[in-house]
């Protein structure tokens, strides 16, 4: 959700529209990605002896963290960090 906010505050007024329909695009790329990991991890559990569900349910933990992590670190987009200041 925050990100469709930065994505908007992003992008001129005649570009939002397409700066967000393909910010969805990568957003669902994302999705297939995750979707791919986890079924990895899953394998890899099971071939482990480890319960698949306690490996995919790491996995997405970590990926949770990292983009949360990433989500705080990585700089505003220039219109949000002008707001901001004032």
């Amino acid at each position: 959700m925050w990100q469709y906010a930065d994505v908007r505050a992003a992008y001129p007024e005649a570009l939002t529209g397409r700066a967000l329909a393909v910010f969805t695009m990568a957003m669902f790329l994302g999705v297939a990605v995750v979707q791919w990991f986890t079924g990895v991890l899953a394998t890899a559990a099971h071939a482990s002896g480890v319960d698949p569900y306690a490996g995919v349910l790491l996995g997405t933990a970590a990926l949770v963290a990292a983009g949360t992590v990433a989500f705080m670190t990585l700089p505003a987009p220039p219109q949000v960090a002008k707001r901001s200041i004032d």
